[in-house]
């Protein structure tokens, strides 16, 4: 019997294909994020808030894992739009 499958009579199940990654056609990488940057008095309040600012995202667009050997073998990554081209 498979590991997981279930144990009831008439319940057995196909085995399943491999799904691509949750990163499969994935959307871009924003350009910025907003975080917090220490806080400002609220005059009259006796209280505070939070200071946002907007900061650039530095992150490849592109999927470095494709890079790997073991990224150009997986057969998971086929079809992506984020996978790079094999390295010459």
């Amino acid at each position: 019997m498979m590991p997981g499958a279930c144990k009831l009579p008439g319940h057995a199940r196909a085995p399943q294909q491999a799904r691509p990654y949750a990163c499969h056609n994935r959307q871009p990488h924003v350009i910025t994020a907003t975080m917090q940057d220490g806080w400002n008095d609220v005059p009259g309040l006796g209280t505070r808030e939070p200071r946002m600012v907007s900061v650039p995202v530095r992150g490849a667009p592109d999927c470095r894992y494709t890079l790997s050997a073991l990224g150009q073998a997986d057969q998971r990554c086929a079809g992506c739009r984020w996978r790079a081209a094999q390295a010459a």
